[in-house]
């Protein structure tokens, strides 16, 4: 009966209004905050990918040969998404090099390692937001010339 009692002396057209709209609106404005953060963490983590490929480009484009160069751009992938990597699983970064326009040999009608080619490199990364639904693979590219000098003898005839 005081349990009663108590609801019917509270004045329910006082403020009551205000705090159901507000119950209603906060759902919508985390939403909106959630969104704007998921747009800010997928940003960030296209732009540590880039800066993985490039430095994974930069380091591959000086050695010897594609072997080296795979070696080589791997390790500057990964210690370029060491630090500061929001969302990226590090165990899930791949790097693919791809040698796409330069000489090729007669023999075989294949692009050479050599000075003056072209190098894409390709690093994709699993990304994990905080939507769950949302966590995807992405990815970005950059073509670089080959710039190690090889010997006078290592080149086929023009």
């Amino acid at each position: 009966m005081k349990l009663k009692h108590r609801f019917k002396g509270i004045r329910w057209k006082r403020g009551g209004g205000e705090l159901i709209g507000f119950a209603i609106c906060l759902p919508m404005i985390m939403l909106v905050i959630s969104g704007i953060i998921l747009i800010l963490q997928l940003g960030l983590a296209k732009q540590k990918l880039e800066y993985a490929a490039y430095s994974a480009a930069r380091a591959a484009v000086v050695q010897e040969n594609m072997g080296r160069a795979q070696l080589a751009a791997s390790e500057a992938a990964m210690s370029a998404l060491e630090t500061g990597t929001i969302g990226i699983n590090r165990g899930g970064v791949t790097v693919a090099l791809e040698l796409v326009a330069g000489r090729t040999h007669h023999a075989t009608g294949d692009v050479g390692w050599q000075k003056g080619a072209l190098l894409k490199v390709i690093v994709t990364a699993d990304v994990n937001t905080i939507a769950p639904f949302l966590d995807r693979r992405m990815g970005t590219e950059i073509v670089m010339m080959v710039e190690f000098p090889v010997s006078s003898g290592a080149l086929p005839p023009p």
